[in-house]
């Protein structure tokens, strides 16, 4: 079921999917991106598939998924992998976390509003370089709008800035709607604070 807003519900269920809402069947210019991290010479697919999927069943990050990284994530692994990953930087928040958010940022007087018009100009020129897309660019345009302006509502001192939309709508070709705002959320907050801030502190 989905809401008017477009924010999915049924995160749990969602959760297990292997792609997100836009990605195609994780081919196209996905999977020849996963090539270009190989090292030379092309592996088994299906043996670093196994590699992985045994990393990922650890109860905590062993050193092996670092290796693992370094190659690459394969396709049918990577939303598994990003999920982990960003949970383990930024530990999720409560359940319907993402979805109430969602209607706060759409709502009036919300702190997203500040950077709505903003992010709507940005929305068009998103997808005309990405290739690949297994829903209208409308319904692409949805999910990707619900992320920024659900992560401007969650974090108003950084609320939005021009190339967030292209990380959010990368994010969204493997992962869920609420697992991208929170791969955003750890990226923005964690992994590169600063970077995005009013006075582009760390992009100086």
């Amino acid at each position: 079921e989905v809401s008017s807003s477009g924010a999915s519900a049924g995160a749990a269920g969602r959760r297990q999917a292997s792609a997100g809402p836009l990605g195609a069947e994780l081919g196209g210019w996905d999977a020849r991106a996963a090539d270009l991290m190989l090292p030379s010479g092309r592996e088994d697919e299906t043996a670093r598939e196994d590699e992985w999927h045994r990393a990922l069943g650890a109860p905590s990050s062993p050193p092996e998924l670092q290796r693992l990284s370094r190659a690459g994530a394969p396709p049918a692994v990577r939303a598994s992998w990003w999920r982990r990953a960003s949970d383990e930087i930024n530990p999720p928040r409560p359940a319907g976390y993402y979805e109430a958010t969602v209607r706060r940022a759409l709502g009036r007087g919300s702190a997203a509003k500040t950077y709505a018009k903003q992010i709507d100009k940005d929305l068009h020129r998103t997808f005309a370089s990405l290739h690949g897309l297994r829903v209208p660019e409308s319904e692409a345009i949805v999910a990707l709008r619900n992320v920024l302006m659900a992560f401007a509502q969650h974090n108003p001192a950084v609320g939005y800035c021009q190339s967030m939309n292209f990380i959010a709508a990368v994010l969204l070709l493997v992962l869920d709607e609420e697992s991208a705002f929170g791969a955003l959320a750890a990226l923005v907050e964690r992994v590169m604070p600063g970077h995005f801030d009013a006075a582009l502190t760390m992009a100086r």
